[in-house]
């Protein structure tokens, strides 16, 4: 095809109107005007401004931050790693900031030798907003009419841990959300690093795993589920939340509906749901207290035997060489006898 019906055609197709293209060129032969068309355009870009730099989203996100957290119950804290503020009237931030120390110190011990994490020392902003509606203006999101309200949120792009600290479960649910978001940064900062990014289930599953790790005045204690008896809030006793316990309820109920509507493994398909919509528009619940059992019952089942399997796959998964057909290798496991093992696992679980 000539160059001239190229150009003809890309115009076409464009929907501009083709004899606008060439009104001014004071010529009818076609291979002229696409000439000095051509010419015309190659000028115009010379001469064009240059493009705004596009503004780091993490700088935006955290102007935002600041300005909705700023009122007059903000209270400030920082640690060696973290630096905590919030507007909650209730909140002691040192404590706060505290607990995230604490955990940063157990999450990085808990994998030494395994796997190899990446240095990250980097101050990590964490903001708790009392108010829902300006929680909900931070995401950017509609969640004041939705059944799903998120409590926390990590956002890997901007690098920021944000919570709303007034969810119906209380202090409880504060102290197990933050460590949850913190999980999230810990996996996709230290484990994970900025090329690769956790499948959705793992990354889920090992938040709630942390999250629902009892914490008392001893220090976290590794495979226990339950709360955190810790004061985050002035004048508490640190009564431990009722998280773990019902998401272990929400487990049962959403597995047997599973159950009622297909055959498939339940192991199978929190492998296979590799999509935000998917597992987080979808059967949440399960998806969610789903992650964190699997991920459970790899840490401890039989006594740990998988533990060395799955830290494998999770160093494989991290370099880019993993999935689904590599956990069932590396843990020795085919999907029957996971689902087997997982079964039989969640069925001892008790929370503290």
């Amino acid at each position: 095809m000539k160059r001239s019906a190229v150009v003809f055609l890309l115009l076409a197709l464009a929907g501009l109107p083709v004899a606008a293209q060439y009104e001014d060129e004071g010529t009818e032969d076609y291979e002229e005007q696409d000439r000095r068309y051509l010419e015309r355009m190659k000028r115009a870009k010379q001469q064009a401004p240059p493009e705004s730099p596009i503004e780091d989203p993490s700088e935006e996100f955290l102007q935002l931050a600041e300005k909705l957290v700023r009122d007059k119950n903000y209270g400030s804290a920082e640690t060696a790693r973290y630096r905590v503020q919030s507007d909650d009237p209730r909140l002691d931030a040192d404590a706060t900031a505290r607990l995230l120390e604490q955990f940063r110190d157990f999450f990085e011990g808990y994998w030494q030798g395994p796997l190899e994490l990446e240095p990250y020392d980097k101050t990590s902003r964490v903001f708790l907003l009392y108010s829902f509606h300006k929680y909900n203006q931070l995401l950017g999101g509609d969640f004041r009419f939705s059944k799903f309200r998120p409590q926390g949120h990590y956002g890997s792009s901007y690098d920021v841990i944000s919570l709303h600290s007034d969810s119906d479960g209380g202090e409880g649910a504060t102290a197990d959300g933050l460590i949850h978001e913190a999980t999230h940064q810990l996996v996709d900062q230290a484990m994970f690093g900025a090329l690769r990014t956790a499948p959705i289930w793992l990354s889920e599953g090992l938040a709630s795993y942390f999250g629902y790790t009892r914490y008392d005045g001893d220090g976290f204690h590794p495979g226990v589920a339950g709360g955190k008896a810790v004061a985050l809030f002035r004048g508490s006793r640190g009564t431990a939340g009722d998280g773990a316990r019902n998401q272990l309820k929400d487990f049962h109920r959403s597995r047997k509906l599973f159950e009622r509507i297909g055959d498939e493994l339940l192991v199978e398909h929190l492998l296979a749901v590799d999509t935000p919509g998917g597992f987080y528009g979808e059967q949440p619940q399960l998806h969610y207290a789903g992650s964190w059992l699997l991920v459970h019952t790899l840490l401890h089942a039989e006594s740990g035997r998988f533990r060395a399997g799955f830290e494998r796959y999770i160093a494989l998964e991290a370099a880019g060489a993993g999935g689904p057909a590599v956990l069932y290798q590396e843990t020795g496991l085919d999907p029957d006898r996971l689902q087997a093992v997982m079964d039989q696992h969640v069925r001892k679980i008790k929370t503290r």
